[in-house]
């Protein structure tokens, strides 16, 4: 057979590099065996250094290695702290630069890492809440900014962004309260200006609210915060133009932070300006794809342009990435409503009214077991035992748990001594209840229930709430009532309980429905089922009077559902909401 010329080297060429990694091979062997008898542990340190770039290398020392240990260098006590201390400040820095980069919930989890690493370090918890109240999970970040605020309570930044968690709470008169005890410690800090810029618009009152971002802007223009609250400031007045050119002022500072397009998008939508919004939705979506919120509006924003298919396609992109957020489900019932697509509105509305429940449930704050008493301005429930909820934002459950323990009573007597400064105060209001009691009242309550204790678990999918209490006296017959607080100062009595005499209690309370999904929900399925070819008046009933028990006015309008499907089990005309004279 002829070979050309240019074969034969090819071939040459190939069995020479054959012969040489044989021998190459043959050597190494011998190498291993003499240092394998002689140095075994250079042999181990040779295969460490070449494990990283190259891991099939590492299996022949494998063996050898496990024969041979490593010696260890015995270490001291400060040795380990101080790698402790390195270890810690590398999970800040590396939590710094993965919210920089727009990771929130990387940057959430490293500073975790570091809490763990060092418990009693205010750093990380402040930073966690900062980008909690960014990740929407509002009251897990109270209770890190709390945390912050208990661990250095003159820090200015820890109380700043106390005060923007208070704010977002809904606790606006404590948020004020706080951002001003920041500034009693360093009157020039930006943030706690920038917050309170942020806090006056929430309650509409906009001269201070431009004092504040006036001043914060003269410090620092260079900050996105400073920036963004500003934009807030001239949205809320509906001066869209000025407020693009501070939203999009933080994004040229701050490209990553995917709240700030979205702050954006829903300037430019509110504007009117339906492409641009739909630019900063998309990038907001890019940057957090697990947030719901950017989804829905997105969605919402196509429908609004004329564009129902993409605007389905987007909100049913959302519920996949958070099928818990209520408002998704609800605006893809409504543009398959008003589409008169019925069939497939009547499948999703209910999802949507569900899901609100679950929604509301899941924004409880904490459970508190009370007894009644005659206090100092008559009769008043007291807190005995009290417990909060924390949510574990990277493991979502449907499950929330929490010890119940006994709430000290602590009194503040006209006499007593006035706290040092603003920050005593603050530490003060967070580790005690307001409660008013006298001398005698205090001693009885602490030698009755100072060894209370329990748990509460309350399940979301069955909307249970179990409790398992112990050393809870049962105080003739008087029954205590349980209490469930959630966000924005809401709350709901879920029951009453006896305990039995030998001061245990077992008990699963069943939370009812309280139709807490918006009005909207219910009339429209309602009205649905009486648009149908024939009516479902059967089906249509129970959620037209779900809608006027929630809302009786004549606005409602669930009240034209009924002339299409009468009943007796509803007022024949609807409450008046005006009266008169």
């Amino acid at each position: 057979m002829y070979i050309r010329q240019e074969e034969r080297q090819r071939l040459l060429v190939q069995r020479f590099l054959f012969l040489l990694v044989l021998y190459i091979s043959v050597i190494s062997g011998i190498w291993l065996v003499i240092v394998a008898k002689e140095k075994p542990h250079e042999l181990c340190n040779s295969c460490n250094e070449l494990c990283e770039p190259r891991p099939e290398l590492c299996s022949p020392c494998d063996e050898l290695c496990k024969l041979h240990p490593m010696p260890t260098a015995t270490r001291d006590a400060d040795s380990f702290a101080n790698e402790g201390d390195g270890l810690f400040y590398d999970d800040i820095s590396t939590g710094d630069i993965f919210f920089a980069e727009g990771r929130v919930l990387k940057a959430i989890s490293v500073y975790q890492q570091a809490i763990d690493l060092n418990p009693n370090n205010d750093l990380p918890y402040s930073r966690q809440a900062q980008l909690l109240v960014y990740h929407g999970a509002i009251g897990q970040a109270l209770i890190q900014a709390e945390k912050a605020v208990l661990l250095n309570p003159t820090n200015p930044d820890n109380l700043a962004t106390y005060c923007w968690a208070l704010d977002w709470e809904g606790h606006y008169g404590k948020a004020l309260q706080t951002c001003q005890c920041a500034l009693e410690f360093e009157p020039n800090h930006v943030l706690s200006y920038a917050y309170l810029t942020e806090i006056y618009t929430d309650i509409s009152i906009w001269d201070k609210a431009t004092e504040m971002g006036e001043m914060a802007l003269s410090l620092d223009p260079n900050h996105p915060d400073v920036q963004h609250n500003m934009g807030y400031l001239f949205q809320r007045q509906a001066q869209y133009e000025q407020a693009t050119e501070h939203y999009e002022q933080a994004i040229s500072l701050k490209p990553n932070q995917a709240w700030y397009y979205q702050s954006a998008g829903r300037n430019y939508f509110l504007w009117g300006k339906y492409d641009e919004a739909i630019k900063r939705f998309r990038r907001a979506i890019r940057l957090a794809p697990v947030n719901a919120l950017n989804y829905d509006r997105l969605g919402w924003t196509y429908y609004s342009d004329g564009d129902p298919f993409r605007a389905i396609d987007a909100l049913e992109q959302g519920i996949q990435a958070d099928p818990y957020y209520a408002r998704t489900w609800g605006r893809l019932a409504t543009i398959y409503f008003q589409r008169q697509n019925y069939e497939q509105a009547i499948n999703i509305f209910p999802k949507a009214i569900a899901v609100s429940e679950y929604e509301f449930l899941s924004k409880v704050r904490n459970i508190e077991i009370t007894i009644q008493i005659q206090g100092k301005f008559g009769t008043e429930r007291l807190p005995i035992l009290r417990g909060q909820f924390e949510r574990d934002v990277l493991n979502q459950s449907d499950t929330l748990s929490t010890d119940l323990t006994f709430v000290e009573m602590t009194r503040r007597d006209s006499f007593a001594k006035l706290p040092d400064n603003c920050a005593d105060e603050i530490v003060y209001q967070i580790k005690n209840p307001d409660v008013e009691i006298n001398i005698s009242q205090e001693a009885m309550f602490t030698q009755v229930f100072s060894q209370s204790n329990g748990t509460a678990t309350l399940d979301m999918i069955s909307k249970t709430l179990t409790l398992d209490l112990t050393n809870i006296p049962s105080m003739a017959g008087i029954p205590y009532e349980v209490q469930l607080n959630y966000q924005h100062n809401k709350s709901e009595i879920v029951g009453y309980v006896i305990p039995h005499k030998s001061k245990r209690l077992n008990t699963v309370i069943a939370i009812p429905d309280k139709n807490r999904a918006p009005l909207e929900y219910y009339y429209t399925l309602g009205l649905v089922y009486t648009y149908l070819n024939p009516p479902e008046c059967e089906s249509a009933i129970p959620w037209l009077i779900k809608a006027v028990n929630k809302e009786p006015a004549a606005y409602n309008p669930a009240w034209h559902g009924f002339n299409t499907c009468p009943t007796n089990d509803i007022p024949l005309t609807p409450t008046a909401t005006i009266e008169e004279p």
